[in-house]
């Protein structure tokens, strides 16, 4: 597909070695982000759809207070204005959150065998279509396309797909293989040294960091009750507020609490 010119091969060897190693982490990473939601998803969820029950009455007693303050009677339609305006943000991150949640519960569990085949796929398709080794994808809508869709289905362990793809990608190349494609990659130790960063850095943080939590099982059951402990909490908060929602809300007014 391409020619290399003015390149040293060991420095090249050792890009292309990083590349890959940056995508498994990355696809680790998605997998560990999705067990980890997998095993706390419903509690968090729990926790946070308290948290944003919460900020309502929070922002209710702060409207009606603000009301009463003025003189005025607290006006139902504004109030509701006023909560779904101030609590939005908290709503719609809720909202992927549960998608989240569905999808890593859906998660289908795939053999070694399956793996190693994605594996082998997916680096052959690397040192085909990699826009770090081959630039010229970035200029081909139909490459970046398939490009993109091998990059989901590696993600997603989606054999099949990749499978597929790999056809679609030899068909591409082969129907532009008239052409004389030439790739540098300029400041080759530079681009080198900025991978090995990034390679630091994911594995130093979160959700790669969440690999070491799994495999310590007081560790998992300890977050569990770290977090049923917080939704505790937050529930005798929610009952305090409550208590003070009593005293402002004015005699027949209902405000609906729950997260959507």
């Amino acid at each position: 597909m391409s020619e290399i010119v003015n390149m040293n091969k060991s420095a090249y060897d050792r890009y292309e070695e990083l590349l890959l190693r940056k995508s498994a982490l990355k696809k680790e990473c998605f997998q560990l982000e999705q067990e980890y939601t997998r095993l706390f998803g419903e509690a968090i969820l729990k926790l946070y759809r308290l948290q944003i029950e919460c900020a309502k009455k929070k922002k209710t007693i702060e409207f009606c207070q603000a009301a009463v303050n003025r003189g005025e009677e607290p006006d139902e339609r504004k109030l509701q204005e006023f909560i779904l305006k101030e609590t939005r943000e908290l709503q719609e991150h809720f909202r992927k959150m549960s998608e989240e949640y569905e999808v890593a519960k859906s998660a289908v569990k795939i053999t070694e065998a399956d793996l190693a085949k994605i594996r082998k796929i997916y680096r052959r398709t690397v040192k085909l279509l990699h826009p770090d080794i081959h630039p010229e994808v970035a200029e081909s809508e139909d490459l970046k396309d398939l490009w993109n869709r091998v990059s989901v289905a590696y993600a997603c362990n989606d054999l099949k797909e990749l499978e597929e793809l790999e056809v679609l990608v030899a068909a591409a190349l082969a129907d532009r293989s008239g052409e004389e494609w030439k790739v540098e990659v300029p400041d080759l130790d530079a681009r080198i040294s900025s991978l090995e960063g990034e390679i630091d850095k994911i594995t130093g943080t979160d959700p790669y960091q969440y690999k070491f939590l799994f495999d310590d099982p007081e560790a998992v059951e300890e977050k569990k009750r770290t977090l049923q402990g917080q939704i505790g909490e937050y529930t005798s908060y929610a009952a305090k507020l409550d208590e003070i929602l009593a005293s402002v809300l004015p005699e027949g007014m209902i405000v609906v609490w729950d997260a959507e």
